[in-house]
């Protein structure tokens, strides 16, 4: 949002941009169950963290404010992506009897550890390198978010269909 306003955009195209990820995130999440049936939740976390990558790079170069807004379309699957695969994965990795506190911890990472390092830091990056260095460093963390989550999470188990048993004879004489 910063860099919309630094690049020219108004405070009406930096709200626009916060409702531009949400007409995307939205629909994305409630699609995830049919991606689901081709690719695994750490090949969905992996493809997410490949769009968050994508648009990092479009943003360490992009000099228009409209069209930094407009990536927030693309941000809007990457986020829906790997929201819904760090829930999924997370429900996978965890014991059924510790599933509620694993679902924390992962929400307190997301959403509380996440991004007070990520905001400080970006700041940081942002103010005495610029904005460009900011987003390219961006894309080394999300590519090893990526790569760390295909190599690290195990592969789905393959459950294979059991052919229904029919009766022979009837149940009852």
């Amino acid at each position: 949002m910063l860099q919309i306003n630094v690049l020219g955009g108004g405070a009406f195209l930096v709200g626009a941009a916060a409702a531009f990820q949400a007409l995307t995130e939205i629909p994305t999440m409630g699609y995830t169950h049919v991606l689901t049936r081709f690719l695994s939740h750490r090949v969905l976390f992996a493809i997410g963290c490949g769009i968050y990558l994508l648009t990092f790079v479009a943003w360490a170069f992009v000099s228009s404010a409209l069209i930094a807004a407009l990536l927030k379309l693309v941000i809007g699957v990457g986020f829906a992506l790997t929201l819904v695969s760090a829930v999924m994965i997370a429900n996978e990795l965890t014991p059924s009897h510790l599933r509620a506190t694993g679902q924390a911890l992962t929400k307190s990472v997301m959403f509380g550890l996440a991004p007070i390092i990520g905001a400080f830091g970006g700041g940081v990056v942002y103010q005495t390198l610029g904005p460009r260095v900011m987003f390219l460093a961006a894309t080394v963390l999300v590519a090893a978010a990526g790569v760390i989550a295909v190599i690290a999470v195990p592969a789905p188990q393959k459950v294979g269909r059991e052919e229904p048993v029919l009766a022979t004879s009837p149940a009852t004489p």
